[in-house]
């Protein structure tokens, strides 16, 4: 299960099972986290790109693909430390860093990384691998005619099958250089819709415990839901509304 909604904002209840069996839901977590990644992916690199056509800016967007040698394993650090010699290097050359990234397995289950980066005109991204940036395999870099097309596409291609199979504590993306309006577009694009259409569009949705709050005036909505860990962390829900 993985309705909309479902682990945002949870109550723990301690109310007995046997009261509300005939509701309880088991939630697909793999489920969940794929659409939470995928609203996240689009979303974040259409604002990208719709905030780059608003400054005026001109320039195109790199993907570069990081891969990894056949001995080494996956850490946690790994994108993180490309990530920031990006950033580094375009902050040394007045360039606000702009990028998506998603995590993406091979057919052999070994993570590897899709990262769309803007760069201004003129401006060519350097081969990280060879700067010692991903010092744990190899990497290439093309120009994306369609950003928001090609990271679609990796986000597409999960299931989750792939989902459960990546590593634990691994990110399957990330999202930086929007600004704060198109920060707060995004929230509201991954919060639940009934929390959206209880708070309207101009609102700047936050998760907190027990519900919703916007920002903006500080009005709450209460989540219907409550959770329960059963054996084996298994997740069961069910809602007041029911």
């Amino acid at each position: 299960m993985a309705a909309d909604g479902a682990l945002s904002g949870l109550v723990t209840s301690t109310t007995s099972l046997s009261a509300v069996n005939e509701r309880l839901i088991e939630v697909d977590r793999c489920k969940t986290r794929l659409l939470r990644m995928r609203k996240s992916i689009l979303t974040g690199s259409r604002l990208l790109v719709e905030e780059a056509k608003r400054g005026g800016f001109r320039g195109k967007w790199a993907l570069l693909t990081a891969t990894y040698r056949n001995e080494i394993e996956w850490q946690p650090k790994h994108v993180a430390a490309l990530m920031n010699c990006v950033g580094s290097f375009l902050r040394r050359r007045g360039v606000r860093p702009r990028f998506v990234w998603c995590l993406e397995l091979t057919r052999a289950l070994k993570p590897h990384y899709h990262v769309l980066v803007w760069l201004p005109l003129g401006m060519t991204l350097p081969k990280p691998d060879k700067r010692g940036w991903w010092a744990w395999g190899s990497t290439r870099i093309e120009w994306a005619r369609k950003a928001v097309g090609y990271l679609a596409k990796y986000a597409s291609k999960a299931t989750p099958e792939t989902i459960k199979a990546i590593p634990k504590g691994a990110r399957t993306h990330g999202v930086g250089g929007l600004g704060s309006e198109s920060k707060r577009e995004l929230r509201w694009w991954k919060s639940p819709e009934r929390v959206r259409a209880f708070f309207g569009v101009a609102a700047d949705i936050r998760k907190v415990v027990g519900g919703h709050v916007d920002a903006c005036n500080g009005s709450f909505l209460r989540s219907p839901w409550h959770v329960h860990i059963g054996d084996r962390g298994r997740i069961y829900v069910w809602s007041d509304e029911s």
